[in-house]
């Protein structure tokens, strides 16, 4: 990566040219991030070639994922390039905005340049520091005051061959009593074997009294090395939940994190993870109460099958002046394989009284036992394993608010059951 590749983007605001180039500049003087339980500096990641892409095309993006006719507003990226972008036009009548974020920026330089970094600055990281220099496009949300949007926005980030580095960025804003369900898929070809660098970034602001839902599927590309961050900030009543689903990618730093800055505020988090083969994945779930009577509920199972190995850090902090806080967390991992390996990390910081706080991790193989029991009522041990699976993930999977979103985990999980059965792996 080189100075030329953070060059001003045409008609880009000064004040968002400065920042890139500061961002640049971090990028060049970070080390790499040291986390516990996943070696970077062993993954090379340095040595992705980075070149600046050319202008993306809607024709690149399987036809299936061009339009979701069931939604209220659906934008397509391609390695990170806004391709299509469509919002129902009764929802246009009501001053919802979903638009490139580039094309905001030039349009509403001191909106966008307010919002954008406000929840994830460039300093977080290396990776954080690479995204905020290297971004071309993204996706704009605003709600307006009262409008309750009754069907989901749809956001696509398809990573295709000629993918080097994709860094897009997603601004949510919802204002007071707004609500809204946004659905963010991150696809590829899963025979597309080359390295490649994703770098995401998605900002949520919830004003008084709004309700955003955040849902997430990672199903990148095998050759794919994410760094995917999501945070929200919830004003006083406001709620952000959270439903994620990892399976994709060779690694996948991943993670949420909330400010419950507002009274009343609340979050809740889903997370699903299925891991296969030589996959990595390293998912932090954070929420800090700071404002009182905040309550927060995380709940996460994954499967780990082949030599797979995932990290789930949970911590819910409570912050002075945070009570009647009310924080929990359960994590818990099904294992298919003696040589995959899972870590469950939860940690509650205290700095108050009178709240409550609770968490609870485990992991472990398949039960021989219920094994046993189905195939005593004639169920082969392959779609035994499957029904031990579903059921497992069950009720994370269920708590999710949308149908559709639940469609699409179920079927993935089935995707990966028959290629591990294909493989001899379950």
């Amino acid at each position: 990566m080189s100075a030329s590749s953070v060059s001003t983007r045409p008609e880009e605001p000064a004040v968002l040219a400065d920042r890139r180039r500061a961002a640049f500049a971090l990028y060049e003087s970070l080390p790499i991030p040291v986390r516990p339980r996943t070696p970077l500096k062993a993954r090379r990641l340095e040595a992705i070639p980075y070149r600046e892409p050319a202008a993306a095309s809607l024709a690149e993006v399987p036809a299936a994922l061009r339009s979701a006719p069931d939604s209220a507003g659906h934008a397509v990226l391609s390695n990170g390039q806004v391709v299509a972008c469509a919002l129902a036009a009764r929802w246009q009548q009501a001053g919802v905005r979903l638009e490139s974020l580039a094309g905001a920026a030039r349009e509403a330089p001191d909106f966008v340049a307010r919002h954008l970094g406000a929840l994830i600055p460039a300093d977080l990281d290396r990776y954080a520091a690479a995204n905020a220099a290297l971004w071309r496009d993204g996706v704009l949300l605003v709600i307006p005051r009262g409008v309750v949007l009754d069907a989901p926005i749809t956001l696509v980030h398809w990573v295709g061959a000629a993918a080097a580095g994709v860094f897009p960025r997603t601004v949510v804003v919802a204002e007071e009593a707004a609500e809204v369900s946004v659905v963010e898929t991150y696809l590829g070809d899963p025979a597309d074997t080359h390295r490649c660098l994703v770098s995401a970034a998605t900002e949520v602001l919830a004003g008084p009294a709004s309700q955003v839902t955040v849902s997430a599927l990672q199903q990148l590309p095998p050759g794919a090395e994410a760094f995917l961050r999501r945070r929200g900030r919830a004003s006083q009543d406001a709620r952000i939940d959270w439903a994620t689903a990892e399976f994709g990618g060779a690694l996948s730093v991943a993670g949420h994190h909330t400010d419950l800055e507002g009274p009343g505020s609340a979050t809740t988090s889903h997370t699903v993870t299925f891991g296969s083969g030589a996959q990595h994945f390293d998912y932090d779930a954070e929420v800090a109460h700071i404002g009182p009577h905040t309550t927060s509920d995380m709940r996460a199972r994954g499967v780990m099958s082949g030599r797979s190995r995932s990290i789930f850090t949970g911590l819910s902090e409570i912050r002075k002046g945070a009570r009647r806080a009310d924080a929990r967390q359960k994590e818990e991992t099904l294992m298919l394989s003696a040589d995959a390996r899972a870590d469950a990390i939860p940690s509650l910081l205290i700095d108050d009284n009178d709240v409550f706080a609770a968490h609870a991790a485990s992991a472990g193989p398949v039960d021989e036992l219920a094994l046993y029991y189905l195939a005593s009522r004639g169920i082969p041990r392959d779609d035994a394993v499957d029904l031990l699976v579903r059921g497992f993930l069950g009720p994370v999977v269920e708590r999710i608010a949308l149908p559709a979103v639940q469609s699409r985990i179920w079927e993935a999980i089935d995707q990966k059951l028959q290629a591990e059965r294909g493989r001899g792996a379950v």
